[in-house]
Parts: structure tokens; C-alpha cells; sequence
């Protein structure tokens, strides 16, 4: 087996860095309650590697399942679903899920935020708002590279965040013309290009 070979193998075992397309539309109120509406796509392959067990842990610990995101829900308090759809095409599978939480402690102690935290803080004259995106990765040689893109060609993730005012503070990504929503997109092989830790950050 090639070294490109194993590597493609050893990224689709990891959450984040496999065949998954994800879009998260969150609205924060005053009080740091709100909703996030999920969009995402996992391709069928990475949806038959996550229906195995190792070790009696998932390999893939998104809920990839209508049933298995209801059953992550249920079992964060603070959490509740408000609608979920499953679609699938010969390639992948879709989900959109829309969940509202009570506070910012509850959504970052899910299963579904597990490997991209969220903290949330007042630091007397702010709130602030910070997602990991990645613990970072070895830099990647231009075989690699070009193997990466090739593999992940068309999968990103995408991260719209509405706060209750406007914006004062960002690190990264667009904000909307009130001020108040902020995007930011990166594809599957940028994030892969990431060597150190990188959080998206936001305050007003």
C-alpha cells in the first residue's frame, strides 16, 4: 500500500478530516441561549466505516443517522431538537437538523461539538465567542497535498454566526452589512493545510 494510500485511510477516520461537508447557521440571543441549524453531508463510505466499532468507541462520532442524531440530543440537557430531515444520493448522505439550546456550556458539551469546542465568555466589557476548528496538522509534502485535494474535492465547512448585536471583534471570515452575522468558509483541504492550532473568534 502507498503512503498516500494510508494516509487518505487515516484521514477518513478522523471527524473532521474526512469526507464531510458541513454547514452551521447559529443565532445567539442576549442571554446566550439560541439555535443552530445544521447542514451536512458524509459521504457513504465514511457512513459504512461509522457503523463500525472499535474498541467500542464509533470510528465516526457524528450522528450519522436521523436515529442516532435524535438519540445525541436526548442525552445533552440544555438540548432540544426542533426538526431533522435525511436525504440520500448514490455518493452521500444529507442531514439538516436544527437544535435550540439554553446556553453555550450545554452545545459545547455534545457529542456533536465534541471535536470543535465552543467557549463563550464575558470579559466585563465583551462577550466572546470562540470555535476550534483544529488542533493542527503535519505539513503536508506536494504529492500529499495534491492527493488531499483530489480526495477532498468539494467538501467544506461553512460557519454563520449571528450575535444579538453587533460585531466589534473578529479573527477571521465576512461580516454582513449590519454587522451583526459573520461567514467564514474554508474547504476540507485548506483546513488540512492548518500546522498549529486555529480558532474562529468573535465579539461584541
Amino acid at each position: 500500500m502507498t503512503r498516500i494510500a494510508l494516509i487518505i485511510i487515516s484521514c477518513t477516520l478522523l471527524l473532521f478530516s474526512g469526507c464531510i461537508g458541513i454547514e452551521s447557521s447559529m443565532k445567539i440571543n442576549e442571554n446566550g441561549s439560541g439555535t443552530v441549524l445544521l447542514k451536512y453531508k458524509v459521504s457513504q463510505l465514511l457512513v459504512s466505516m461509522g457503523q463500525t466499532e472499535t474498541e467500542g468507541e464509533k470510528q465516526v462520532p457524528l450522528p450519522l443517522t436521523e436515529e442516532d442524531f435524535r438519540q445525541t440530543i436526548e442525552k445533552a440537557p440544555g438540548l432540544t431538537l426542533l426538526s431533522i430531515n435525511q436525504e440520500e444520493t448514490e455518493s452521500d448522505v444529507l442531514i439538516r437538523a436544527e437544535i435550540a439550546f439554553t446556553d453555550m456550556e450545554s452545545l459545547s458539551k455534545s457529542e456533536v461539538f465534541a471535536d470543535m469546542p465552543i467557549s463563550f465568555r464575558n470579559n466585563g466589557n465583551n462577550y466572546i465567542f470562540s470555535q476550534l476548528l483544529t488542533e493542527g496538522s503535519e505539513e503536508m509534502t506536494e504529492e500529499q497535498r495534491q492527493a488531499m485535494e483530489d480526495f477532498f474535492q468539494g467538501y467544506e465547512l461553512a460557519f454563520i454566526i449571528t450575535a444579538p448585536r453587533k460585531i466589534v471583534n473578529y479573527n477571521r471570515g465576512e461580516l454582513s452589512q449590519d454587522q451583526r452575522t459573520l461567514t467564514y468558509n474554508i474547504t476540507m483541504l485548506q483546513l488540512l493545510e492548518l500546522t498549529e492550532r486555529t480558532e474562529l473568534t468573535l465579539s461584541w
